[in-house]
Protein backbone atom coordinates (compact mmCIF):
# COMPACT_ATOMS: atom_id res chain seq x y z
CA UNK A 1 0.00 0.00 0.00
CA UNK A 2 1.21 3.89 -0.81
CA UNK A 3 1.91 5.35 2.37
CA UNK A 4 0.99 8.77 1.12
CA UNK A 5 -2.47 7.51 -0.20
CA UNK A 6 -4.71 7.72 2.92
CA UNK A 7 -7.24 4.92 2.77
CA UNK A 8 -11.13 6.49 2.67
CA UNK A 9 -14.19 5.52 3.15
CA UNK A 10 -15.50 3.42 0.37
CA UNK A 11 -18.53 4.55 -1.52
CA UNK A 12 -21.70 2.83 -1.78
CA UNK A 13 -22.06 0.31 -4.04
CA UNK A 14 -24.97 0.77 -6.60
CA UNK A 15 -26.59 -1.97 -4.75
CA UNK A 16 -26.72 -0.46 -1.38
CA UNK A 17 -27.97 2.81 -3.25
CA UNK A 18 -30.39 0.99 -4.61
CA UNK A 19 -31.50 -0.56 -1.87
CA UNK A 20 -31.35 2.56 0.29
CA UNK A 21 -33.64 4.49 -2.51
CA UNK A 22 -36.36 1.84 -2.68
CA UNK A 23 -36.49 2.27 1.15
CA UNK A 24 -36.89 6.12 0.87
CA UNK A 25 -39.12 6.08 -1.94
CA UNK A 26 -41.18 3.51 0.34
CA UNK A 27 -41.63 1.43 -3.26
CA UNK A 28 -43.06 -1.37 -1.95
CA UNK A 29 -46.30 0.77 -0.65
CA UNK A 30 -46.10 2.19 -4.02
CA UNK A 31 -45.92 -1.08 -5.86
CA UNK A 32 -49.32 -2.21 -3.78
CA UNK A 33 -51.05 0.50 -4.68
CA UNK A 34 -50.55 0.57 -8.69
CA UNK A 35 -51.30 -3.53 -8.06
CA UNK A 36 -54.90 -2.31 -6.80
CA UNK A 37 -55.11 -1.13 -10.80
CA UNK A 38 -53.88 -4.05 -11.64
CA UNK A 39 -56.97 -5.96 -14.38
CA UNK A 40 -55.97 -9.53 -13.56
CA UNK A 41 -54.63 -11.63 -10.62
CA UNK A 42 -51.22 -12.68 -12.13
CA UNK A 43 -50.64 -9.08 -13.14
CA UNK A 44 -51.40 -7.87 -9.47
CA UNK A 45 -48.99 -10.39 -7.87
CA UNK A 46 -45.66 -9.23 -11.12
CA UNK A 47 -46.33 -5.18 -9.79
CA UNK A 48 -45.85 -5.96 -6.32
CA UNK A 49 -42.44 -8.34 -7.16
CA UNK A 50 -41.45 -5.69 -9.33
CA UNK A 51 -37.95 -4.52 -8.60
CA UNK A 52 -36.15 -1.59 -10.07
CA UNK A 53 -34.24 -2.33 -13.46
CA UNK A 54 -30.45 -1.20 -13.87
CA UNK A 55 -30.22 -2.38 -17.67
CA UNK A 56 -30.59 0.72 -19.51
CA UNK A 57 -31.20 -1.14 -23.00
CA UNK A 58 -33.63 -3.19 -21.07
CA UNK A 59 -35.66 -0.33 -20.13
CA UNK A 60 -35.44 1.18 -23.19
CA UNK A 61 -37.35 -2.21 -24.54
CA UNK A 62 -39.58 -2.15 -22.08
CA UNK A 63 -40.39 1.85 -22.48
CA UNK A 64 -40.99 0.97 -26.10
CA UNK A 65 -43.32 -2.16 -25.04
CA UNK A 66 -44.66 0.64 -23.20
CA UNK A 67 -45.86 2.90 -26.02
CA UNK A 68 -47.13 0.11 -28.53
CA UNK A 69 -49.21 -0.98 -25.93
CA UNK A 70 -50.72 2.60 -25.07
CA UNK A 71 -50.91 2.97 -28.71
CA UNK A 72 -53.15 -0.23 -28.86
CA UNK A 73 -55.69 0.67 -25.96
CA UNK A 74 -56.07 4.15 -27.84
CA UNK A 75 -56.88 2.47 -31.09
CA UNK A 76 -58.88 -0.09 -29.96
CA UNK A 77 -59.57 -0.07 -26.44
CA UNK A 78 -58.54 -1.76 -23.36
CA UNK A 79 -56.81 -5.37 -23.91
CA UNK A 80 -59.26 -7.80 -22.38
CA UNK A 81 -56.83 -9.38 -20.08
CA UNK A 82 -59.05 -9.47 -16.61
CA UNK A 83 -60.16 -13.08 -16.60
CA UNK A 84 -56.38 -14.14 -16.82
CA UNK A 85 -55.66 -16.36 -13.93
CA UNK A 86 -52.65 -17.51 -12.22
CA UNK A 87 -50.90 -20.88 -14.50
CA UNK A 88 -48.28 -22.16 -12.38
CA UNK A 89 -50.19 -24.71 -10.98
CA UNK A 90 -51.54 -26.03 -14.26
CA UNK A 91 -47.95 -25.68 -15.73
CA UNK A 92 -46.08 -27.53 -12.98
CA UNK A 93 -48.79 -30.24 -13.11
CA UNK A 94 -48.30 -30.55 -16.76
CA UNK A 95 -44.43 -31.28 -16.25
CA UNK A 96 -45.67 -34.80 -15.53
CA UNK A 97 -46.48 -36.53 -18.96
CA UNK A 98 -49.00 -39.19 -17.16
CA UNK A 99 -51.12 -36.08 -15.51
CA UNK A 100 -54.38 -34.92 -16.72
CA UNK A 101 -56.36 -32.19 -16.52
CA UNK A 102 -59.70 -31.35 -14.68
CA UNK A 103 -62.63 -29.98 -16.10
CA UNK A 104 -61.65 -26.29 -14.80
CA UNK A 105 -58.24 -26.51 -15.31
CA UNK A 106 -59.20 -26.90 -19.48
CA UNK A 107 -61.26 -24.47 -19.49
CA UNK A 108 -58.71 -21.81 -17.92
CA UNK A 109 -56.16 -23.22 -20.33
CA UNK A 110 -59.18 -22.46 -23.12
CA UNK A 111 -59.36 -19.08 -21.94
CA UNK A 112 -56.07 -18.08 -21.58
CA UNK A 113 -55.73 -19.36 -25.35
CA UNK A 114 -58.43 -17.09 -26.43
CA UNK A 115 -57.30 -14.09 -24.57
CA UNK A 116 -53.45 -15.09 -26.52
CA UNK A 117 -55.55 -15.57 -29.75
CA UNK A 118 -57.34 -11.81 -28.99
CA UNK A 119 -54.26 -10.57 -28.48
CA UNK A 120 -52.48 -11.64 -31.34
CA UNK A 121 -54.88 -10.43 -33.32
CA UNK A 122 -55.19 -6.95 -32.04
CA UNK A 123 -51.48 -6.60 -32.30
CA UNK A 124 -51.27 -7.89 -35.83
CA UNK A 125 -54.18 -5.00 -36.59
CA UNK A 126 -51.50 -2.59 -35.29
CA UNK A 127 -48.92 -3.46 -37.76
CA UNK A 128 -51.30 -3.62 -40.39
CA UNK A 129 -52.15 -0.06 -39.13
CA UNK A 130 -48.63 1.01 -38.72
CA UNK A 131 -47.78 -1.25 -42.24
CA UNK A 132 -50.74 1.68 -44.29
CA UNK A 133 -49.52 4.30 -42.52
CA UNK A 134 -45.73 3.81 -43.26
CA UNK A 135 -46.37 2.50 -46.64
Amino acid sequence: MNPLVQPTMSEPSQAEMLKESVAALELQGVLEEVAAHASSIPGKARVVETVPETNLERIRTQLALVAELKEMNSIGGALGLTNLVPMEGILSKLESPASILDAEELLVVGDCLDTAASARSRLAGLEERRTQVLG
